[in-house]
């Protein structure tokens, strides 16, 4: 049996070089979604995550369709469709035609949920609540109904 502090040394050692892998950042970015009513990603991960090969959907959902086969990681990701960096010029990085995306955010991952087209949408009446999804907890410093 090995003595508690050589165990700790090898412990510390262990989690020390593991830490080294972990890739550090300046500045904390946001992750989450609108959950309810359902983004248009978070909307087609919810009906085709567990299903995504299905060539039904082609028919049933032909805008989920068109977005999973753009670009996969954009369903998967549903969860990271916010927009840092626009420093209160919210017009300017996500300009008209670029809201379901971000701006275009993540490189253009999501470009495809601006896509024109039958969307499935939620029926809300003139007073509901929006449910935000914040995983990493940052926080989204503005949010606009």
């Amino acid at each position: 049996m090995r003595s508690p502090s050589r165990l700790a040394l090898v412990l510390g050692t262990v989690v020390a070089a593991l830490l080294c892998l972990v890739p550090w950042s300046g500045t904390a970015h946001a992750h989450g979604s609108v959950v309810d009513p359902a983004s248009r990603n978070y909307g087609c991960w919810q009906r085709w995550g567990s299903d995504f090969q299905n060539p039904a959907m082609a028919q049933q959902d032909p805008m989920c369709w068109q977005a999973w086969q753009d670009n996969t990681n954009a369903m998967w990701n549903w969860n990271g469709l916010y927009r840092d960096g626009s420093g209160g010029n919210f017009r300017a990085v996500v300009p008209d035609g670029t809201l379901c995306s971000g701006g275009n955010t993540e490189n253009g991952r999501y470009r495809s949920m601006d896509t024109p087209g039958a969307w499935k949408t939620t029926n809300v009446g003139s007073s509901f609540t929006v449910n935000l999804y914040d995983q990493a907890r940052h926080g989204a410093d503005y949010f606009l109904v």
